[in-house]
């Protein structure tokens, strides 16, 4: 057999013929279908299938793989149990997408199977043959040697037959002979499988069997021992080396059975032997009792009972070679097919039904993994619950606007207007009014971008418009943004007023031209060193002549998870807001917050989750609109495609 690949193309020509290539991929060989062809490993036959005619013109390649590895391929595939727990009946059965191909494999192993049951039985009968041939020749030639000296004996001495009166004795001698002659047999038998066993020490040679030994346990043994012993050489003969685990296994089985046959042939022989003594000793009392008759018919007597003994054994192998001959004749398998291979009519793979419904459950299992393995690679903050983690009391949550707007709170009918409103409502229950000074809100973030100066200035807007007199003060010198919110075009604010304390720093105070009672005062110029800055004296002033002019100062600050401006002048405030945005900020800098609530670094800390969605309601509860149904686009509800439902 080859022992690699190989492989061939070829090319459906027409409704009849097929035409193959040789390796250079020219045109080889024209072919009629279902007629065979010879090629290099073997002979080829095509049949035509169901999508044949859809395939004229079409070329395919044929990879043909080596026996052996198919044989370990098919070895897999094939399975055999037995057809119920205690029957001698078994299954077999096989998968391949040729059901054809299938049902000719399965038949064509069950008769082999049939062909080496039936070779290995020829093998033990040939080789019983053999042993019972050889023995007949030797036996022949002895048998031959005691009838020459019986007659010569007896002519020589012009004997005729034993006296009458000898009759009786000599009767009883026969019976007694010929009992020692089925002993002598059995011993004899014994004593050729003894022998055998000596000069055939080989793990690959057959014993002989059924050569008629009285002990069935004897017989048992050797048929269990050819058995092994045909296993063993038919797995040589399939190319399995003395080193593999099922020869070694085997050599261990036979050289046990070996040794107990051994065994059992010694206690066997010793048991004829003893059997033999005591048939003599009977013999000899009879012997004694007719000492009177001519000593030589008594000799004549003896030759006459060692040739009949040498005949029965004779007689007895011939009996066993017809009895081997017949039986070699024999060919009939000891296995019996009650049906041959059939397919199953239907497919059995792919089960359509599993597949959907391991489809549909994929379908339910994957968007939940794709939502949990979401959630947990997601360290953004998006509701209040990811806020209830710290000690930082929430006050309110300000919804996402769409719009590039600036200032909403004066907005009437809209959900960022009414977060604000309500927002206001929950600092006055939170801050300390005073009868005498303004009230002072810092408004702050862990980081930039978190929207704390729009806060600021919607807040500052919506409490201007309860009619109180409110200054927005811009103290993030670092990245100011209110004159961008407002477009404001002064470049003068409080900066101006801390490097020079002779600076009317009221003139640099800008009223809101759309918020009634709304003022601002701008940071002013961005100085290099904002933090030494707000630890100037004039710092102190500032507030305390702001809080003597104003009823609520909201300060716009820098944010305190980067720098600690804020913390510099949170002594000259009444409360803090402090902002977060969602899906900005990162769960894990919530830890900032907490700790300056906890060290009381911040006066009357209160948390605004700015940026949310508003459809999922927002502070204590409500929800924004209060029934109005107000979306983004102050009146129009965006509309959000199915995928951004789901993600």
């Amino acid at each position: 057999f080859y022992k690699v690949d190989t492989s061939f193309n070829f090319t459906i020509k027409n409704e009849n013929s097929i035409l193959l290539h040789n390796e250079e991929g020219k045109d080889s060989i024209l072919t009629e279908l279902g007629k065979s062809i010879k090629l290099s490993f073997g002979d080829v036959i095509f049949t035509p299938g169901n999508s044949y005619s859809n395939s004229i013109g079409r070329e395919f390649k044929v990879i043909v793989k080596p026996v052996d590895v198919m044989a370990r391929s098919l070895k897999t595939r094939i399975n055999v149990s037995k057809a119920e727990e205690r029957a001698k009946v078994l299954q077999m059965s096989i998968q391949d997408a040729n059901s054809q191909k299938a049902i000719d494999i399965l038949d064509d192993l069950i008769d082999q199977h049939k062909k080496d049951a039936i070779e290995d039985k020829n093998k033990v009968s040939e080789n019983t043959l053999n042993f019972i041939e050889g023995r007949l020749k030797v036996i022949k030639a002895d048998l031959d040697k005691l009838e020459s000296a019986f007659a010569s004996y007896k002519s020589s001495n012009s004997l005729t037959d034993i006296a009458s009166e000898s009759n009786i004795f000599l009767e009883n001698i026969t019976e007694s002979t010929k009992k020692v002659s089925d002993v002598n047999t059995q011993l004899n038998l014994v004593d050729y499988i003894i022998d055998y066993l000596k000069t055939h020490q080989e793990n690959s040679d057959l014993i002989p069997s059924n050569l008629g030994i009285s002990a069935p346990a004897i017989e048992n043994l050797i048929n269990n021992y050819n058995e092994l012993v045909l296993t063993r050489n038919r797995l040589i003969n399939n190319g399995a080396t003395l080193k593999n685990p099922s020869i070694v296994n085997l050599d261990a089985q036979i050289e046990n059975l070996r040794g107990n046959l051994g065994a059992s042939l010694s206690n066997t022989k010793k048991s004829l032997e003893i059997t033999i003594s005591d048939m003599e000793k009977e013999a000899q009392s009879l012997k004694s009792r007719i000492k009177s008759l001519p000593r030589q018919s008594l000799r004549l007597e003896a030759m006459k009972r060692k040739k009949q003994i040498v005949e029965n054994l004779y007689l007895y192998l011939l009996q066993k070679r017809e009895e081997t001959a017949i039986q070699k004749s024999i060919t009939v398998s000891n296995s019996k097919v009650l049906d041959y291979a059939y397919s199953s009519g239907s497919p059995v793979s792919p089960k359509k039904k599993i597949i959907y419904l391991i489809a549909f459950l994929l379908g339910l299992a994957i968007p939940v993994i794709i939502l949990y393995i979401r959630d947990l690679l997601d360290v953004k903050v998006h509701t209040k619950k990811d806020i209830d983690s710290i000690s930082v009391p929430f006050i309110g949550e300000i919804p996402e606007i769409k719009e590039k707007k600036y200032l909403v709170a004066d907005e009437k009918n809209t959900n960022v207007s009414e977060a604000f409103r309500l927002l206001r409502t929950n600092i006055n229950f939170l801050i300390k009014n005073k009868k005498d000074k303004g009230n002072t809100i810092l408004v702050t973030s862990t980081i930039n971008k978190e929207g704390k100066t729009f806060i600021a200035l919607n807040l500052a807007a919506s409490i201007a418009l309860t009619g109180k007199k409110v200054l927005l003060l811009g103290l993030d010198l670092r990245v100011p943004k209110i004159n961008k919110y407002l477009g404001l075009d002064s470049t003068i604010g409080v900066t101006n007023y801390l490097v020079d304390p002779d600076f009317d720093v009221l003139s640099a105070i800008i009223k809101s031209s759309r918020v009634e009672g709304l003022e601002v005062l701008p940071s002013g110029e961005i100085p290099p060193n904002p933090a030494e800055m707000l630890m100037r004296e004039g710092v102190k002033e500032l507030f305390e002549m702001l809080k003597e002019k104003y009823d609520y100062i909201v300060v716009d600050t820098a944010p305190v998870g980067m720098v600690s401006d804020t913390l510099l002048i949170s002594e000259y405030a009444d409360m803090t807001i402090y902002s977060v945005r969602a899906n900005y900020l990162d769960k894990r800098m919530l830890n900032i917050a907490d700790i300056l609530h906890k060290e009381e670094r911040l006066p009357e800390m209160g948390i605004v989750l700015n940026g949310t969605n508003y459809k999922r309601g927002y502070g204590y509860g409500y929800g924004y609109g209060y029934g109005y149904g107000y979306g983004y686009g102050y009146g129009k509800e965006e509309k959000k495609p199915w995928w951004k439902k789901i993600f």
